[in-house]
C-alpha cells in the first residue's frame, strides 16, 4: 500500500510515542527493530514477519526455520 512519507513519519511517531521526523527517508533504517510494532496491524494472524535488504537473496528459509524449532524443542 502506498503511503506519503510524512503520513508514514506520523505513524511512527504516534506508534513508537516518539517524535520520528526526519528529513531524509535513509533515516527509515534506524526504525528498523521496530518494524513489528509499527506494523503490527499488518502483520497480524500471519505466523512469521521480518525484514531485510533489497540485496539479501533468500533461499528455501523454511527449512532454516522448521531446523531452528526442532532444535528448541
Amino acid at each position: 500500500r502506498s503511503i506519503r512519507f510524512e503520513d508514514y513519519c506520523r505513524q511512527v511517531s504516534h506508534k513508537l510515542g516518539i517524535d520520528f521526523s526526519p528529513t531524509e527517508a535513509y533515516k527509515l533504517c534506524d526504525i528498523r527493530p521496530a518494524i513489528g510494532d509499527i506494523h503490527e496491524d499488518d502483520i497480524a494472524g500471519y505466523d512469521y514477519f521480518g525484514y531485510g535488504d533489497i540485496d539479501v537473496i533468500y533461499g528455501d528459509i523454511r527449512v532454516l526455520f522448521n531446523c531452528a524449532f526442532r532444535r528448541r524443542k
